[in-house]
């Protein structure tokens, strides 16, 4: 169903006994998400630093879909998306994908996104992401100014 058919989602969620996850790359961002919630078109929100407006758009997202008894589950992975499953306490799902069993082998190599024995390990470094080594790009520089 297309994510602008709330009235498909409603009925959706009123016919089933399993929780439906949805709002996943919709439009609106974090605006349009109490809208979702008021309709009944889900019983879990999804949240992302990338489709619900960076990391202060998916945590009003994420406090919401609290507020009103909700998960809110992250949508990708990544570095941004592994601290935003750390910073809330509604979630319990990181989405790495896999395509084939050597993957699924190697997901505890994964350095500082490794996954071991079914549970992310979400780095502690500061800032949003792993810092450009600064000695490797000046050293592979063309031109300094």
């Amino acid at each position: 169903m297309r994510e602008f058919d709330l009235t498909s989602y409603s009925e959706l969620c009123a016919t089933l006994d399993i929780p439906v996850l949805a709002a996943e790359t919709c439009d609106g961002c974090h605006w349009n998400a109490s809208t979702w919630i008021q309709q009944r078109a889900l019983d879990m929100m999804r949240v992302s630093v990338g489709f619900k407006g960076g990391f202060t758009g998916a945590i009003k997202v994420a406090h919401l879909a609290e507020s009103c008894g909700m998960r809110a589950q992250v949508h990708g992975m990544g570095w941004h998306n592994a601290q935003l499953c750390a910073a809330i306490s509604n979630n319990d799902y990181y989405e790495q994908l896999v395509i084939n069993s050597e993957q699924i082998r190697g997901l505890k190599d994964l350095g500082s996104l490794s996954i071991v024995e079914g549970y992310l390990t979400v780095p502690d470094e500061p800032g949003a992401g792993p810092q450009p080594d600064w000695r490797e790009i000046e050293a592979r520089a063309v031109l300094a100014v």
